[in-house]
């Protein structure tokens, strides 16, 4: 299937994306048995009832979680061209997504995109250009906690990778990033940047954009906030 081959496929419906901040133990996951979903990088070690699509970008964690990758059960996993490129991910339900594109939010994503430093970002991109009309976002923290973390000496793109030393503390499980695990420490700047812009692109065309998360330090400036609880109260919503 080609990447214009999913315009609109989903057009009118809403949507839920799996981020994977420690909220994400706070709330019924089960809720989300007849929803769409879409998750991002190691999300799906959580135990989503299903996952529709899933994405992600980052080749280090990759190389690191490779075998788990490949066999994400999901419908369609979509990988950036360099690790499409290494072979390291074999999934039989695979497409790639090329980088590098302007800084900006990508409504048509059948060419270049930004990824704004986040795999979630990318998933905003993918579902806005499938027709989800309204997208929540659960387990988007948006925080970060370097206690358990200590620094490797290795450089890549001008960024120190940082290392996991026993529990980790940033996402809804101690083994998502167990220990030894190395990881690019987040530009929170730089992804609330890409979120607002997503936020503008989804008001234009007047769809939604909005954070279920039940902990957030994004503020509801850049998206704004909705009680997961109350989404099943309206489904008009």
């Amino acid at each position: 299937m080609e990447m214009r081959n999913f315009k609109d496929i989903h057009l009118g419906g809403r949507a839920f994306l799996i981020a994977g901040g420690p909220s994400l133990g706070d709330i019924d996951l089960s809720k989300l048995e007849n929803e769409l979903i879409y998750s991002v990088s190691l999300t799906y070690k959580v135990g989503l009832p299903h996952i529709d699509y899933h994405f992600i970008g980052d080749k280090n964690i990759v190389k690191q979680f490779a075998s788990e990758v490949s066999d994400i059960p999901t419908r369609h996993l979509f990988v950036s061209k360099g690790i499409y490129d290494t072979g390291l991910v074999n999934h039989p339900n695979m497409y790639y997504f090329t980088g590098h594109g302007k800084r900006r939010f990508h409504g048509d994503i059948t060419g270049r995109i930004y990824g704004g430093g986040t795999s979630t970002f990318l998933a905003m991109q993918y579902a806005f250009h499938m027709g989800i009309s309204t997208l929540f976002i659960v387990g988007l923290d948006h925080s970060w906690n370097l206690e358990n973390t200590k620094g490797t000496g290795k450089i890549q793109g001008g960024k120190e990778l940082l290392e996991t030393v026993g529990q980790d503390l940033n996402h809804f499980g101690s083994e998502y990033y167990p220990d030894g695990v190395q990881w690019f420490d987040p530009n929170t700047e730089k992804m609330a940047e890409a979120y607002g812009w997503a936020r503008e692109a989804y008001e234009a065309d007047g769809r939604l954009l909005l954070n279920a998360s039940t902990r957030t330090e994004l503020p509801e400036s850049v998206i704004p906030r909705v009680s997961y609880k109350d989404i099943w109260n309206d489904r008009s919503s």
